[in-house]
This record gives structure tokens, sequence and C-alpha cells, in this order.
């Protein structure tokens, strides 16, 4: 009875919600919250989704391109198509704001976006982050804040450049003009922006 008690407390500590979260990067959860299941892989997160219908699936985008954010993408369109998971919201936490990726979010039927590094998932700030899903975190929402002329570059299988497409994607962005001009709503201090050179 005294176990039953104490899991119930953790319950309301976390908000009451009942979370399912995919964290291809981690061995082991790093937080225990009653109502919480950790899965590491897409099938199965797909399979608990269908079984136990949580509240709430997060997902933890890996920061370097590759497989398994292809395969995220991939459990986010499955899960907007079955009849038994279309309705519960997925979240998806990536470390900053990627166009490309958002993108095929929003086109696999995700709802949220959230940026954040790895402390969240190893501390109860992931807590907060699953509460507060306010309209100005959905991915159309956050879509209208980057600029349409980013592009992504190849480096190797752990990084790419991201450069800008309005400027005949010669122009390397990161940094200051990244956050201040290419995250930034309208883009108004961009001259490439306003007057596109084009790909060619």
């Amino acid at each position: 009875m005294h176990k039953q008690e104490q899991s119930s407390d953790m319950y309301r500590r976390t908000g009451n919600l009942k979370l399912l979260i995919c964290d291809p990067l981690q061995a082991k959860p790093s937080i225990e919250c009653a109502g919480w299941r950790w899965t590491y892989g897409a099938i199965d997160l797909f399979d608990l989704a269908v079984d136990e219908r949580p509240e709430l699936i997060v997902l933890r985008f890996p920061k370097a391109p590759g497989n398994v954010r292809d395969e995220l993408v991939a459990l986010c369109r499955a899960l907007s198509r079955n009849s038994h998971t279309r309705e519960i919201p997925v979240l998806a936490v990536l470390h900053e704001k990627h166009r490309f990726v958002m993108d095929a979010l929003k086109d696999a039927g995700v709802r949220y976006v959230r940026f954040a590094d790895d402390r969240v998932f190893r501390s109860n700030l992931l807590v907060d982050l699953a509460r507060n899903l306010r309209p100005e975190f959905r991915v159309a929402e956050q879509l209208k804040e980057i600029c349409p002329y980013i592009r992504y570059q190849p480096l190797d299988e752990s990084a790419e450049l991201r450069v800008c497409g309005a400027y005949r994607s010669r122009l390397v962005l990161g940094g200051e003009r990244l956050l201040e001009t290419c995250e930034s709503k309208d883009h108004v201090g961009c001259p490439y922006f306003l007057s596109p050179r084009g790909e060619t």
C-alpha cells in the first residue's frame, strides 16, 4: 500500500501526464517517474503507443543527421496514420532549429517541437518541457520564424553546413547571423531575404 501511495505522489508531481518517451541516444532512463515509459527504438515505441495510449509521446532527435533521425520521422508518420494513435500528440525535442527536420515533422503530423540540449533528459526539466506545450510551440508556428532560404549541405555522416539559398548557397550561416536574422520573424534585417540572388 505504501508503495502505491508513493507512486501516486510521484505521478502528481509530474503533472499527471502519462508519457511515452523515445530516447535513442541513452542506454537507460535518467529520470524515473510514475506514468512514464522509456523506450529506445521506433518499433518498440509504436507498439507501446498502440497498447498503452499515452497522453503525450516525446521523441528525442539526435543532433547529427543520419538513419536515426529518418527513422523517427517515419515513426511520426506512422503514428499520425494509425487509427489507435493519431489523436496522441507528439512532441519532438531537437537540439536546435532545423528547417529541414521541422518541415518533415510537420508533414508527418507532429504537433509540437521544443529545442533543448541533453541536460533536459538528465533532469526534471523534461517535466516542464512536456507540461508547457503552448500554441507557439506548434511546429507550424515555429517554422514561421525560420528563413525559407536556409539550405543544409552534408559535410559527412555526423555534420552539415547551413547555407543561404538566397545568396546562391555560398554564404555559410551560423553564430549571431543565424540567431538574429535567419531565426527571427520576418527576417527584415537580411538584405538577401529581401532581395534574393537565386541559386544559380
